[in-house]
């Protein structure tokens, strides 16, 4: 199983799309332009810790909820007998929290739906 790593603009995606928002709508809550917030989640260009919490506070976060490993996912790609798949951890110090949970589960349902209209089984 292959561990990867999630990105900063990869968990601002994560969020945001967890949440049900458009990049349209977060730029026009932070007042960045679309394009350019489009860059920050393809890590093409570095944040700035006020940009940074601008978003954050957008999707509802402390800005270091999206730095920190706490609340953060870990993405296992596998390549087994019965095909592959996706496995989406969560690690968080607290496993009643339920922001966190909500959350995850959200980005399953979302990652599940994506499968289905693109026809992959999983």
């Amino acid at each position: 199983m292959k561990e990867e790593k999630v990105s900063i603009g990869s968990r601002i995606r994560i969020m945001r799309e967890a949440k049900g928002m458009k990049q349209e709508e977060i730029a026009e809550i932070t007042g960045i332009s679309q394009q350019m917030y489009s860059k920050y989640e393809n890590d093409t260009s570095k944040l700035t810790v006020e940009k940074l919490e601008k978003i954050a506070e957008a999707l509802g976060m402390e800005s270091g909820e999206l730095l920190s490993s706490e609340g953060s996912y870990t993405f296992n790609i596998m390549h087994n007998d019965t095909g592959n798949g996706v496995v989406i951890h969560q690690a968080t110090s607290n496993p009643n929290d339920t922001k966190y949970i909500a959350m995850l589960e959200e980005s399953v349902k979302r990652l599940q739906q994506l499968l289905d209209k693109n026809g992959i089984t999983y």
